[in-house]
């Protein structure tokens, strides 16, 4: 296992749909990528008119199959990546974002406990009643940053 110090390439999923989990994750970002990690955000938004920024990628729902698998071209590129640590700040179910999880090739996914998930993360945050995006990354910021490697 790797912890937050050691990572060096940190992948973040992201719900985009609402502003407050958007601005959570950027603040997080950002204080991440100023103690000199490479971060990359993916986000995903019901919303089919969603602006992108410069910091993160977007997709919505008319970027989905009927399977609702991502069919977007930087999806694809986001999962090969190889990424120490991949963030799934989301809180419950999301089938986009559950499929990037699974088929990511990041060597440690973290995301919020879901019973019946646990393809998709090799790390599973219990956050109790607090389905909160602010606490989950809160939560998963300190895990990580307690984790002894030896």
């Amino acid at each position: 296992m790797i912890n937050l110090a050691a990572a060096k390439s940190i992948g973040i999923i992201f719900d985009a749909t609402l502003v407050h989990n958007t601005t959570a994750v950027a603040e997080f970002a950002a204080q991440t990528k100023s103690k000199g990690k490479k971060i990359e955000l993916l986000g995903y938004t019901e919303e089919v008119h969603a602006i992108e920024n410069k910091d993160s990628h977007l997709f919505n729902k008319k970027d989905l199959d009927w399977k609702l698998i991502p069919t977007k071209p930087n999806v694809d590129a986001f999962i090969a990546k190889d990424f120490d640590i991949l963030i799934c700040a989301y809180i419950g179910r999301c089938a986009p974002l559950e499929y990037i999880a699974a088929m990511s090739n990041a060597k440690l996914r973290v995301g919020a406990f879901q019973e019946g998930m646990e393809a998709c993360y090799d790390l599973m945050i219990n956050i109790g009643e607090k389905e909160e995006v602010e606490y989950l990354i809160d939560q998963i910021d300190r895990f990580l940053k307690g984790v002894k490697v030896k």
